[in-house]
This record gives structure tokens, sequence and C-alpha cells, in this order.
């Protein structure tokens, strides 16, 4: 049986939906976070709730036969929930019992078929503390009541303690800037005698910076954070509890809190947001170069437990590369990448993580995300775009193909032989099939079969009149669309 195959490049894209925010005390009983489609969901779908500044990423996993939590990252563990019918009704909304300021994040749900995301939507989600008077503010409070000041005056304090209660500053930068200040200015009498204590919310609480009795005491803070930060001079006396925070870096991402306290007495807290963008740079390189090197020189701290991975992302993920134990580990790669990828000598040290592609091609274009990770925790991150130029006569080609897939058999073709054209692609799709002097529908992958939809169910390919008295095997596919290989 002769065969002949048709080879393409694909580009996938997906339904993404605008942000929402959602704001809440610690300690309430629960979160929504919410995730509607109206779409149509594809078969056998898998939706992914997932933050990507943890490692793992995944929040929550859910299928059609129920939850799947065998890969969630152990701070969530037990306090999420989605419906049983999330799918069937599109509400995949993720339910979160007794939200933490450390949950504070941007999370993402994604819809996930045949091994590609198709839909996303991003939540950022805020857990605040529930803000307590100072002691001279209740006394203020006080006073108010026994003079019986009237009932407008009241209502302007009462705005303004509102105001404090229910306002978090956030601050976002990108990281490789020089510094981040995480402000804080305070008007409550401080005494020479009291601690302020900068703390950072993550998988575990990080003393940031001490200052007490007149100093900084570098020998409290946490080592990752070690000469990096710095308060103002006479901060108790100015009343300017700011902090400055040098080289900021993807881990530093969260909630920051500064307590100022007296032995055990808090006498006033402060919350302060920070997020720490990932660098993103694209490369592009000719169709023909034999390789690329995806660049990412970092200023972060690496220590040398840090495990380093490339991942691809664009279309299914794919590990790329991983570097951990002082050594590649190939067995870790994706079979794609296999033998294929290159990192410096001594990538920590240097903290030059590149990644160098060989042998790549115009199939290795995409999105591609480099994590440093340390207990779990991603310490800096970056995300390069690969883009591969193309000439201007070959792309007008691809446009061309994208509608009308043209072949011409030479000479009579065979009654009892097969015609099949499929798309070259890191997962190849069966595109059609012309069998027994019809067409195969049955035999295409899902992505070529009708839609579903009544107003548009038709078959999305044939050859051209369906091989009637003609040797041209030509592909003619309706409904193009921009998911289509081109």
């Amino acid at each position: 049986m002769k065969m002949k195959v048709f080879v393409m490049f694909v580009i996938h894209v997906h339904v993404s939906q605008h942000a929402s925010g959602v704001e809440v005390y610690e300690g309430a009983e629960s979160v929504l976070l919410p995730c509607l489609f109206s779409t149509l969901l594809p078969e056998d779908p898998i939706v992914v709730w997932s933050r990507l500044d943890l490692n793992p990423t995944t929040v929550h996993q859910h299928e059609e036969d129920g939850d799947k939590l065998d890969g969630q990252n152990q701070r969530y563990s037990g306090r999420t929930l989605m419906s049983a019918d999330a799918v069937e009704t599109g509400d995949l909304s993720l339910t979160l019992r007794k939200p933490r300021l450390c949950d504070s994040g941007n999370y993402t749900c994604s819809i996930h078929s045949s091994g590609y995301e198709v839909m996303r939507t991003d939540v950022e989600l805020l857990v605040t503390e529930q803000y307590t008077f100072p002691a001279e503010a209740r006394a203020l409070l006080v006073l108010l009541a026994v003079v019986l000041v009237g009932a407008l005056g009241l209502l302007g304090i009462w705005v303004y303690f509102w105001n404090k209660i229910i306002t978090v500053p956030q601050v976002e930068v990108e990281e490789g800037v020089e510094f981040v200040t995480l402000p804080n200015k305070t008007t409550v009498q401080l005494h020479e005698d009291v601690t302020v204590e900068w703390s950072h919310c993550g998988l575990q609480l990080m003393k940031v910076h001490v200052f007490h009795n007149a100093s900084d005491h570098p020998d409290k803070q946490d080592q990752f954070y070690c000469g990096r930060t710095n308060m103002n001079e006479k901060p108790l006396k100015t009343g300017d509890l700011s902090l400055t925070l040098r080289k900021p870096c993807y881990g530093d991402n969260g909630t920051y809190i500064c307590t100022i306290h007296k032995d055990k007495d808090i006498q006033e807290q402060k919350v302060v947001q920070l997020r720490v963008k990932a660098v993103q740079e694209e490369v592009k390189v000719g169709e023909w170069a034999e390789s690329v090197t995806l660049p990412f020189k970092t200023t972060a701290q690496l220590p040398d437990d840090v495990t380093v991975e490339w991942k691809r992302s664009d279309l299914k993920t794919m590990m790329v590369c991983v570097y951990e134990n002082g050594q590649e580990q190939p067995d870790k790669q994706d079979e794609y990448y296999r033998g294929r990828t290159e990192m410096n000598k001594d990538p920590l040290q240097s903290k030059d993580l590149s990644v160098t592609v060989h042998n790549s091609g115009y199939s290795d274009r995409g999105t591609y995300i480099c994590s440093a990770c340390m207990d779990g925790v991603i310490l800096t991150r970056k995300v390069v775009l690969y883009r591969v130029q193309v000439s201007k006569l070959l792309q007008a080609q691809r446009e061309k193909s994208a509608e009308k897939l043209d072949y011409q058999i030479p000479g009579n073709m065979p009654e009892d032989e097969t015609a099949e054209c499929s798309p070259h692609d890191l997962k190849p799709k069966m595109g059609h099939r012309y069998q027994n002097d019809q067409n195969q529908p049955i035999k295409q992958d899902e992505f070529y079969q009708p839609h579903k939809d009544e107003e548009r169910r038709q078959t999305r390919t044939k050859t051209k009149q369906d091989q009637e008295e003609t040797d041209d095997a030509g592909i003619v596919l309706l409904l193009a669309s921009s998911t289509d290989p081109v």
C-alpha cells in the first residue's frame, strides 16, 4: 500500500479570559476563586488550578471522573474543593478553605485536552490581615464617644480608619532592577525599646529584617535576605519604617508583614504585597540555524542545592533540560530534547543559566520558561520566546497551504490504495484519510472531525471532487482557523 504524507507545521492558540481579583481576610472560613466558561468544553477535559510561583505549581486538578491530587502542592492539601459536576456545568470555580496570608498570589485556571492547553483564565487572590486599632486610636474613639461629637464627625473618622483597614499597598517590579522599597510610614509614637520586624510569608515565615535598640540585627534574618535589606536612619524617630530590598528576584514574591512590638505586645502591623515579574525576552533566529541559545543571567543568590529546570509550555509542558546535583539530568528530559541541550559549566556559581538547543528547527519555536527552585520555592525565573524568522516567499506558501493542500498523483491511482494527509508536529494528527473510494472521517484525529454544534455540523476536510474521476489527491480544509497547522 502506498501512502502520500504531507508535512506541515502547527500553531496552537487558546481562549483566554481577563483576570479577576478576589480579596478576603485571613481567618475566613473559605474563599471562592471564580472560573466560568460558557463555551463548549472539549471532550475528556483536564482542569488545572495552578500558581506559577510555586513548585510544584498545581493547586488542584479535576477530571471527568473526579479530583486527581497526586501532584498537588502540599501547602493546599485538604483545603481545595471543586464541584463534582464542574465539567458538565462549566463552573470550574475553586473553593479554598481557611485562606492564609501566604495564599495571596496569581492563580490560573486552565483546561487541557489531548495534551494541549485550550482555555485559561487568571484570578488574583489577596489575603489580608484584619486591622487592629493601636491603643491611641481606641482611646481617641472612647473620648469621642464620651464627648458625644456630631454624627458627621464620627462618620468621617470611621471612614478614615475603614480605609486603613482595607488598603493594602501593592508594589510591582521586574526582576533585575537594583532595588525595591516596601513602604510603611506610621503615625504611632514609637519608643526606643520597641522592635521593628519585617517578615515574608511563604512556605514558612521568614525573617527579612530586624531593627532593635537603634541598630539592625543581620544575625536574626534569614540567610536568603542577608546583605540585601536596609532601613532608613532613625526610623523610630521619623516613623518611616519602609524597607529597601536590593536585587529583588522572583523568590521575593509574596506578602510582607511589618510588625512593631515590645516583647510580646504588638503595637502595630502593616501588610505589603510585593510582586516581582519574571523577565521576558524574545530570541529570533533564522530557520536554518544549527543551534540556538536561550539566555538567562540572574542576580539571585543560588545555593548549591538549587535545581534549574527549562520547560517548554506553549503546546504541552515538556521538560527541556534539568540541572541538579552539579550536573545535567538527561533522564529527566523529554525524549524530544534528549541529547540536544547543553548548559554552561557550573551555572549556579556563574549565575548564567542559559541553555543551548542543538539541531534546532522550526518545530522548536515556542515559549520556554527557566526556573531555579529550592525546597519547593522558585528563587528566580525567566520567560524566553523563541521565534523563527521565515522568508516572505516561504511564509506566503504556508499561508496559502492553510486553506488548500494540493498534491497531484502522477498516473492513475489504483482503487485499493489509500491516501493519507497528516500534519507533522510534536504530536502527529491524522488530518484526512481516503480509502475504498470514499473519505474515512472516523479515522481522522478528533481535531479535524466535524464540529459538534448543529449549525456547523460538517466535515472539515474533503478530497477534490471526493476523488471522483480524478487523480488529484489534494486536500481542501474547510473552516480553516489559526489553530490549524501552517
